[in-house]
């Protein structure tokens, strides 16, 4: 069993806000708590009621560790300030392009997650050859594996490989998690109103399979959506097939199809208008798109707020430049306003008395921080 859950939080698993621990048929756990001042949104979230609780069993390479999770009523308290103005986004296998009322740019899609493919690929090949050495019985004589055969040996070391293995695909998901919170938390501080096209990122798996399995857009798209409607804003999928943003051109009102390596759409009919970035120009359309169509005449009074933004940053220039190139000097999303919230040391918290508070399930954790006058 890796999780075990309540239905309330009034019989069997049961949490004890003022003693810091989990009651469960006589057996008192306390858990691990910072001071108050130290994380003031955990203490915001334990003030609310405890609907149910939840243990939680997860194996850290040979440590076995056992945590609580507490589902609370309501909304979790805000860390960050949202903005108001409506922004539109394109989402590609790899790369994220945005355009907001004040900026717009093209950055790598979760670029801190990085799968070491090559160590996973040995990982593998190590369990295959522990399989084969103490399973014999389960392989043809071609080295294929017998139809209908079942482990019935697993080595030590074996079983070793394989905790590795899981705690290498955990670090990705919690390093992909924080990724996708941080872009999220970023896009949401320039508007709360998201426009993006309809995309099948099934297509995407079957044709950028990597690329999706390490950065999964999809997930990133669906805890946008919840996170725009729980701020009071709302995310609106386009039609792709109408408004054609990566083909359509608004000084002359006209669609044109693009290879896939044609990075730099050439405004106009010419070179006049200069060039603009294939996947920013996408961001911008999506931004000012009404419905299923293009309105010229708003494209155009949003083209001259945002274009210069744009030209600042390199993305709409004479002459096309290497994206790469771009990518490395560009400037990201600025970072979100956090929500002010006082914090203080109460009276008589003092290191000795810190120290003593670190024992484990001591209620001076548990103790929310009264306003002060100010």
């Amino acid at each position: 069993m890796h999780s075990l859950e309540g239905k309330t939080n009034q019989t069997g698993l049961r949490w004890k806000h003022e003693l810091g621990a989990l009651e469960w048929n006589g057996l008192t756990l306390f858990a691990h708590l910072p001071p108050p001042s130290k994380d003031q949104w955990l203490m915001e979230a334990l003030a609310r009621r405890t609907k149910y609780c939840r243990i939680v069993r997860r194996v850290e390479g040979n440590v076995v560790r056992f945590s609580v999770q507490l589902i609370q009523e309501g909304l979790p308290p805000a860390k960050y300030r949202v903005g108001q103005g409506l922004i539109g986004i394109d989402v590609g296998p790899s790369s994220i392009a945005w355009s907001t009322p004040t900026n717009g740019g093209l950055a790598r899609f979760c670029a801190e997650v990085e799968q070491p493919w090559g160590y996973m690929r040995r990982l593998h090949r190590q369990l295959d050859r522990s399989r084969r050495a103490t399973n014999p019985d389960c392989f043809n004589a071609d080295g294929t594996w017998k139809r209908g055969a079942r482990l019935a040996v697993t080595s030590v070391r074996y079983q070793r490989v394989c905790r590795t293995l899981a705690k290498v695909g955990r670090q990705l998901a919690a390093t992909r998690d924080r990724a996708h919170g941080e872009l999220i938390n970023r896009l949401l501080a320039q508007g709360v109103t998201v426009q993006a096209e309809h995309l099948s990122y099934r297509a995407f798996q079957r044709t950028f399979g990597r690329s999706v399995a390490v950065r999964a857009p999809g997930m990133f798209i669906e805890k946008l959506r919840r996170k725009a409607e729980s701020a009071g804003g709302e995310f609106i999928e386009l039609n792709t097939q109408a408004l054609k943003l990566s083909q359509y051109d608004h000084p002359t009102q006209t669609y044109r199809k693009k290879a896939l390596s044609e990075r730099w759409h050439v405004l106009g009919d010419n070179r006049a208008f200069g060039v603009v970035q294939r996947d920013v120009y996408s961001a911008f359309l999506a931004a000012t798109a009404v419905g299923d169509g293009h309105l010229p005449s708003h494209i155009e009074t949003m083209w001259a707020a945002r274009g210069p933004a744009l030209k600042r940053a390199g993305w709409w220039r004479d002459q096309p430049s290497s994206v790469v190139s771009l990518l490395a000097t560009a400037p990201p999303l600025p970072a979100p306003e956090r929500v002010a919230r006082e914090r203080r040391q109460e009276d008589g918290h003092t290191r000795e008395v810190v120290a003593l508070a670190r024992e484990l399930g001591n209620p001076v954790f548990l103790t929310p921080l009264e306003p002060s006058a100010s």
